[in-house]
């Protein structure tokens, strides 16, 4: 073997075919894993050894056996899969590990599962993210959005502002109420012109 061949030409790719095949055995098997032609598996394998330029594999009587060469360089593939699995299994916990604090802008008496449902994910997924919440009216929220505050806004949207991004959280009803002294008690009605001749209480609150 050439000196410094594996540092110097050969690509992962090539050596993680050539793990594959010793791992599984045979050509054919290598190609089903991989889910290539055994022509592609074939023609990799000699590109390995022209790189290296040794046989790394001697097939007879439907058999083949790993050379001397083959046996370190099955060795280096195992130890850089090895490597690499671990490298990935670091970056996961990483992307886990995510912390911080998120900036809440909130309409006060939020009540939704949805909205409970949502935090309580997030924090199950992140729980090193902690939530920073003030509770302020929903023009408020906007102004300090349009101020480019780092926060997240949750309010009644009435108008929408074209430098501002929505995204509908929760669908809230509203209806008009009477009591069973009120004339319109249990009628039923398509139609509200007699809603404007009506005297209504109504009642402020702060959105």
């Amino acid at each position: 073997m050439r000196p410094n061949v594996l540092l110097d030409k050969c690509n992962w790719s090539l050596l993680r075919i050539f793990r594959v095949i010793v791992q599984e055995g045979s050509l054919n098997k290598a190609a089903i894993k991989l889910f290539l032609t055994q022509s592609a598996i074939s023609q990799s394998l000699k590109r390995l050894e022209e790189q290296i330029g040794e046989t790394l594999i001697i097939r007879t009587g439907g058999k083949f056996y790993l050379t001397a060469t083959g046996e370190i360089v099955f060795e280096a593939s195992m130890m850089i899969y090895s490597q690499l699995m671990d490298y990935e299994e670091r970056l996961n916990t990483e992307k886990n590990s995510l912390s911080g604090t998120i900036k809440l802008l909130v309409l006060s008496r939020i009540e939704s599962t949805r909205y409970d449902q949502l935090l309580h994910d997030f924090h199950q997924k992140y729980p090193l993210v902690d939530f920073q919440v003030d509770v302020l009216k929903s023009k408020e929220i906007q102004q300090l959005l349009l101020q480019k505050i780092p926060a997240l806004g949750i309010g009644i949207n009435q108008s929408q502002h074209s430098k501002l991004k929505y995204q509908t959280l929760i669908n809230q009803k509203y209806a008009l109420f009477c009591s069973d002294k009120h004339s319109l008690y249990t009628k039923m009605f398509k139609v509200l012109n007699k809603l404007k001749v009506m005297d209504l209480f109504l009642f402020r609150v702060s959105n």
